[in-house]
């Protein structure tokens, strides 16, 4: 039986997977110098420069989660990867805070808004049914920005 990874190693291969997804897909990363919310910053620069901000979310298995405070930031991505340390079976889910907000509302039906902070590590088959369009693949990357 495998070990289990701490957070800090699932995060750190998490946002290199992603940043691997990223250069694959002919863009550019970079780091702010400060975490006030945003992990990495995915741009372009070919003939216009373009970017958008990355809250980044890894997870060994499946986990999903909203924070309020994200509502705040301008163009932001919240990029799930899920299955991190299962090589070469990794997810990858790219949503906006507005994104995720509908999908909520969706999974909840019974709630009409998001509360401050939700998470869970075990979604159900109806949560995973609605964010399934947010689903990346490498065309989809490229059309990030």
């Amino acid at each position: 039986m495998a070990k289990k990874m701490d957070n800090q190693i699932v995060e750190l291969l998490g946002e290199n997977l992603l940043i691997d997804e990223l250069l694959r897909a002919g863009l550019e990363v970079a780091y702010p110098a400060r975490d006030k919310g945003i992990d990495l910053i995915v741009y372009k620069d070919k003939g216009k420069f373009l970017s958008r901000p990355i809250q980044l979310k890894s997870a060994s298995d499946k986990s999903f989660s909203i924070d309020k405070k994200y509502k705040k930031i301008p163009k932001l991505l919240v990029v799930f990867v899920w299955g991190v340390g299962n090589y070469g079976k990794q997810d990858f889910y790219s949503m906006t805070y507005g994104d995720i907000e509908k999908v909520c509302k969706k999974w909840w039906k019974k709630k009409r808004q998001v509360k401050k902070r939700y998470s869970t590590s075990n979604p159900s088959k109806d949560l995973l049914n609605h964010i399934k369009p947010y689903r990346m693949s490498s065309e989809k990357w490229k059309k990030i920005i």
